[in-house]
Order: structure tokens, then sequence, then C-alpha cells
């Protein structure tokens, strides 16, 4: 029989295991390795075999059980430091306000539709689509969160090298029953992630419904691939670094009349996405999901909004991630109706940003998951967020008008993925011209 000592010396064993717990778990969770010290590791296994050895030559149980304990913890530790030692730790945005040293955090980014952008190219008829902004590409099946019978913790087949899905519960009361009315409050989004391409591309698109959520007390957080340095029809008076030093001033300025303080660049060069390791990137992309932990997703469809090539990159991106990261979240995909398409159509010689076959897209208001009717305050706040992207927006003003600009961007409708892939439209892909 055990006496007190060993069974005291057992559970301390037991809990010097748990305390390796939480390390490991986030190693596998998030993907990177930082704070890890691959040197002290390996001196705390070397340290620990030679303490277990002595252990076994004394016949001395609780220290043979915690040098066990420490061998395989300390040894798991070093695979996924080395694993992951190459991996960047997602970052998160920190108010410049809360910071010591008072800078600016340079990890900013979110972007619109490419309005006023560089000279679209249309792919050849002939030319092999891109795998991941082929239109017919099946985007990964998320995998739905499973409630236990006594209502705990969701479970989920487990994507190698990523996480498990956290708990769903919050998703699954936010998710919209079939046949329902789409939702027209933007506080029931809970906390939202918006994942885009360029600097405007969440004006347009979702700057209503970022201003609402912040407005109901919700986080709101927002990625973006690039900067948009290739959006000009100038290269010469705008050269890249130039138009992208410019436009991230503008993009914090637009979030800024939206609330909006948390943000994320990828740093990527602009229109040139689809030529990125798309694993590398989703991979990122579900660090940032794991940490931010939101209820609802938005982004493009596999439509690309517009049919630009990073549009639809970008999307296929969001929907990997969240299909391996957050199963249980909503995903939503910015869409456009047919009464937008028809009022577009009659100034498509004017000022024409849907350049691809078969856009924009005339969703039907029965398929909306989630469409926001801006009441006018709220259209003032976006114009403001859209006029601070005046290298991308002030040659759509001055060629529509505020009012026609108010009037087509004063909604903001979203499909789910599902009804998405369902309806299987066909459309084009255009990329900017090098």
């Amino acid at each position: 029989m055990l006496t007190v000592t060993e069974i005291a010396g057992f559970a301390g064993a037991g809990l010097a295991g748990a305390a390796y717990v939480p390390q490991i778990s986030r190693l596998i969770r998030v993907g990177c390795s930082a704070g890890i010290s691959r040197v002290a590791f390996e001196v705390w296994l070397l340290a620990s075999l030679l303490t277990t050895a002595r252990a076994i030559a004394i016949h001395a149980g609780v220290f043979i059980v915690l040098g066990g304990i420490q061998i395989v913890a300390t040894t798991l530790i070093m695979l996924y430091a080395t694993r992951y030692k190459d991996t960047p730790c997602p970052s998160v945005h920190l108010p410049a306000a809360q910071r010591q040293d008072g800078r600016e955090d340079g990890q900013l980014g979110c972007e619109p539709v490419r309005l006023g952008g560089g000279q679209p190219r249309l792919r050849s008829a002939g030319a092999a689509p891109s795998p991941i902004t082929d239109p017919n590409r099946t985007p990964p099946t998320a995998v739905p969160c499973a409630r236990n019978e006594t209502g705990g913790a969701a479970t989920s087949p487990r994507a190698p090298g990523l996480r498990l899905p956290r708990n769903c519960s919050m998703s699954t009361f936010l998710r919209l029953p079939s046949g329902s009315a789409p939702i027209a409050d933007a506080a029931r989004l809970g906390t939202v992630l918006g994942i885009w391409a360029h600097p405007d591309d969440e004006a347009f698109l979702s700057a209503g419904l970022m201003a609402a959520a912040r407005d109901a007390g919700n986080r709101v957080v927002c990625v973006t691939a690039t900067l948009g340095e290739r959006g000009t029809d100038d290269p010469a008076g705008w050269p890249p670094g130039r138009l992208g030093a410019v436009r991230k001033h503008e993009l914090q300025a637009s979030l800024a009349a939206l609330d909006v303080t948390e943000h994320h660049l990828l740093g990527l060069a602009d229109g040139a996405l689809a030529a990125q390791p798309a694993d590398v990137i989703t991979r990122h992309l579900a660090q940032i999901i794991d940490i931010v932990e939101p209820d609802t997703i938005v982004t493009f469809g596999p439509d690309g909004m517009t049919g630009h090539e990073d549009h639809q990159t970008v999307s296929a991106w969001a929907t990997s991630a969240h299909a391996v990261a957050a199963p249980g979240a909503r995903l939503l995909y910015a869409t456009t109706t047919e009464e937008f398409a028809q009022a577009w159509e009659r100034c498509r010689e004017e000022f024409n940003i849907f350049l691809a076959e078969g856009l924009p897209l005339r969703t039907r208001a029965s398929d909306l998951a989630v469409s926001l009717r801006l009441e006018p305050a709220a259209v003032d706040r976006k114009i403001v967020a859209l006029r601070a992207q005046a290298s991308q927006t002030a040659a759509l003003f001055a060629a529509l008008g505020e009012e026609r600009v108010r009037r087509w961007w004063s909604t903001e409708t979203f499909v789910t993925a599902d009804a998405a892939r369902a309806r299987a439209p066909r459309w084009g892909t255009w990329r900017v011209a090098a």
C-alpha cells in the first residue's frame, strides 16, 4: 500500500505534468514558437534523463514517474518548437495610446473594391485558371460544430498542424435558421472578422456593418492582404512605394471613422496574390482566427465581387482558414442584388468596376443571410470612410456624384458560404496589368 508521502509525491508529479499542458496546447493550436528556447529545453531534457536514470537505479517510483513526464513533455515542446521555428506568430494590434513606446502598430490593413484602380486585364479565354481562383473549384467543406448530449464543449475533427475549433455555442446560437428573414441588425453578428484584399474593400462592402457592430459594443477586427500599391492608372506619378504609403494612411483614417481599432496587414504584393503559397497564407489566417475567435467572418465570395483575381484568391484563403480554424463561426460572402445590378447597369459607361462576365451578381432577396439598410446618419459615416480613401474613390465620386454613391452603397448584403456554393454561378476573372 502507498504511503501518504508517496501519494503526495505522485500527486505532485501529476500537477507537474498538467503544468506543461497549456504550453504544448498553445504550440499546437497557434502553430508558432514565440517564447520557446530550444536550447533551454535541450538542457532540461538532459537533466530529466539523468534524474530519471538515478531514480530507476534506486527504485524511487515517484521520481521515475516525474522524470518520465518531464521527458515526454520537453520532447514534445522541442519537436513543435522546431517544427514552427520559421512560422511568424500572428500579431494583435494594440492602439498607440496603450503602447509604452507610443509608436503606431505597423501591422495594419484592410481594403475594399478596387475602384479607380490599375488597368484590369481579362484572362484570355484559353488560359488555364489558377487553382485557387478557378470559379469551378470546390472550396473546403466546413466541418460543423457538434454539441455533446450534455450541452458541453463542441468537438470536431482536427486539421493537421492547426487547431481544434473553439466551443461554438455562441455561433450556433447566432446561426441563421433556414428560410428565415435576413439579419438586419449587425449587433446579432457577435465578434466580426473581415478579411479583404486591398484598402477600401472593407469600406465599400462592410463599412455600415462594422460601424453598427462597434456601436453595439461588438469587437470588430479587419485583415488586409495588401496595401493596393498598384491601384493607379498613373504608375509613373504614383510608384508602388509612394501609393502604398498613402493608401496606408487613408486606410487608417477610414477605419478610424468606423471606430475599428484592430487591424492586421499581411503585407503581400498587390495584384499577385494568386502566386502566393496558399497553405502558408491559410495557416496565418487560421492563427488570426484562433486569436480573434470571431462569431462572424465576412469576406468576398468566390466571384470576388468584381471578378478581381486578388479578391477571388482572398475568398479562397478565408474559406479554407474558416474551415480548419473556426467551422462553427458564420462565414458570410459579400454580394449584390438584382436591384443593385439594374441600377449599376445604367452607369457602366461612366464608371465600370464589374469587368468580368456574370457580374455584378443578382442575388435574390430570399437568398440573403444579412441585409443592412443603412440609415442616413450611417450612410454619412460610410461616405466619410470612403472619401478618406481618396486615391481610389475621388474618381468615383466625380463620375457618379455623391447622391448616386450614397443610394447604391446604402445597403450591404451578404449570403452564407453554403448558399453561395449551392448556387454555383459562373463568372470571369481579371487581374491588374503588369
